[in-house]
């Protein structure tokens, strides 16, 4: 399976009880995070190495690490927009590392916050799935 993320902690809450049930039955995880969540809170210093360790701990927690690859995109958390090419990137070059066979799960927190790497990261998994995807307006 596949697991497109804005942020590390997003697959967590938005789908964590899945991927536990998922790997418990064999499959494997292959978790793409878009952003390493560093300007969620612009004051704070070294937040992105904080959620990279607090996505470490949520998979241990899970039981799931040892059946999870993580691929981060390493994308500029609050300046996904402007990355666009490299989200289009994300179904054509990493499927043979990233996907193989299986389904396709993304955060669908647009539709509900309007978050700008949501939504970058709804278009990516749709693409990577093959299931066009209009993004709703602003």
């Amino acid at each position: 399976m596949l697991v497109v993320s804005p942020h590390p902690d997003d697959e967590t809450l938005a789908v964590g009880g899945l991927l536990h049930d998922l790997v418990a039955a064999g499959w494997r995880v292959r978790l793409a995070s878009v952003t390493d969540g560093e300007a969620a809170y612009p004051a704070a210093s070294g937040l992105g190495a904080v959620r990279r360790r607090e996505l470490a701990s949520a998979l241990d927690r899970l039981g799931i690490a040892d059946a999870t690859v993580v691929h981060r995109l390493e994308l500029p958390d609050g300046h996904v927009a402007q990355c666009q090419a490299a989200l289009e990137a994300l179904p054509h070059a990493p499927r043979g590392a990233v996907m193989g066979p299986g389904l396709v799960a993304h955060m669908t927190a647009i539709r509900i916050t309007r978050h700008a790497p949501a939504a970058a990261a709804v278009v990516a998994a749709a693409a990577a799935a093959d299931a066009p995807v209009e993004p709703e307006g602003e």
